[in-house]
């Protein structure tokens, strides 16, 4: 059994503004003088890990504004170079509310499933051009400017890798703060219902892994999605955010708090290959399926082609049969004129020669 690790990161150049509390359970604290070395640290390892056939994540948490899209454009920068030499393929995914939304084809036709492992139907992996696709996903992005970002994620984006049947997962989370303390509008108020509801049913999640309890997975699209990551085969980390400004202080609290709790859960990492022949199996029905329905379409056009040849052709045999019998009854009715005419003449001469036998006198029983 594997702990999920855990690391913090604290922004702000203020110095002296945050006291944190002593000895805090965490792999690793990183201040405002992190280097690229001190996040390698971080991300490498557990990206060998996926590479070696195992599925990871790093799981980016914190409130608006501490830091935790930056901390991800940096992550993903150390590993872009990896991208094309691993022939890696990989996938944008948007979560509001109930939501899920692909980032770089707009479609909102998803639905996830998690036996025998997490696929995402209808969700498109691409294996080129990957900043492109980045660039694609983060516009598309839903963002809004609240009392603590001018730039505020109001939704949890997950990027997501895939090698053969393991994943790896980078899911920079929206902001975990108070509504109260965003002073969002209206619209953004249910936005931010929805995403806190979705954090809380992480923490739900979390606390009920941890006491052994019967865990709400199902309850939100977040936690189906990270059923494997938490508590479960995958090799996770957790990379936390907080602002070292005392008015945010709840809000660390908070952080450090979800940050300990998940800290505490082991996984029991899996090598991918373990479910590799289910999961192969599962996509080549997905294949066999469209195949079927091409194929069913294929083979319904020609039984409607061949229905209408063999419509003109009974059509035609049916229009021969029908002049022929128009053609019988015109011959009868040419053959019964005939026999009337002949019948006619031959009553005609037999009452001409009948006067001319009269005229001469004799009678019919002396001849």
């Amino acid at each position: 059994m594997d702990p999920i690790k855990t690391y913090l990161r604290i922004k702000g150049p203020e110095a002296g503004d945050l006291e944190l509390p002593e000895n805090l359970p965490f792999n690793k604290i990183l201040d405002q003088n992190t280097t690229e070395d001190d996040l390698q640290e971080v991300i490498n390892p557990l990206f060998s890990k996926f590479l070696d056939g195992y599925s990871a994540t790093l799981l980016m948490y914190g409130q608006s504004g501490s830091g935790k899209t930056f901390s991800t454009a940096q992550f993903i920068n150390i590993i872009m170079p990896q991208i094309v030499p691993n022939q890696l393929e990989f996938a944008f995914l948007e979560i509001s509310g109930d939501i899920l939304k692909d980032l770089t084809t707009q479609s909102e036709q998803l639905k996830i499933y998690t036996k025998p492992t997490l696929n995402i139907i209808n969700l498109t992996f691409h294996t080129q051009h990957f900043q492109t696709f980045l660039n694609q996903a983060l516009q598309a992005r839903r963002t809004e400017k609240t009392n603590l970002n001018s730039n505020s994620s109001r939704s949890h984006l997950l990027i997501i890798f895939r090698k053969s049947t393991q994943l790896f997962i980078l899911a920079d989370l929206a902001g975990s703060e108070r509504q109260s303390k965003a002073k969002t509008s209206a619209h953004q108020l249910q936005d931010g219902c929805d995403i806190n509801y979705s954090l809380l049913v992480l923490s739900r999640v979390v606390n009920s892994l941890r006491n052994q309890l019967f865990v709400p997975f199902r309850d939100s699209k977040l936690t189906q999605i990270l059923q494997f990551s938490i508590g479960g085969t995958a090799a996770t980390s957790v990379f936390s955010c907080i602002s070292n400004n005392q008015s945010n202080n709840l809000e660390t609290l908070n952080t450090i708090q979800f940050t300990k709790n998940i800290g505490g859960i082991k996984n029991q990492i899996v090598k991918a290959k373990v479910v590799k022949s289910h999961s192969l199996e599962l996509k080549e029905m997905q294949e066999k399926y469209q195949k079927l329905v091409e194929t069913s379409k294929e083979c319904l056009q020609q039984v409607i082609v061949r229905a209408k040849e063999r419509e003109n052709e009974l059509l035609k045999k049916f229009k021969k049969i029908y002049d022929d019998l128009v053609g019988f009854n015109n011959n009868i009715i040419h053959q019964q004129n005939q026999f009337n005419q002949e019948m006619e003449l031959d009553q005609c001469t037999g009452d001409g020669f009948a006067d001319i036998i009269g005229f001469l006198g004799v009678k019919e029983d002396e001849m």
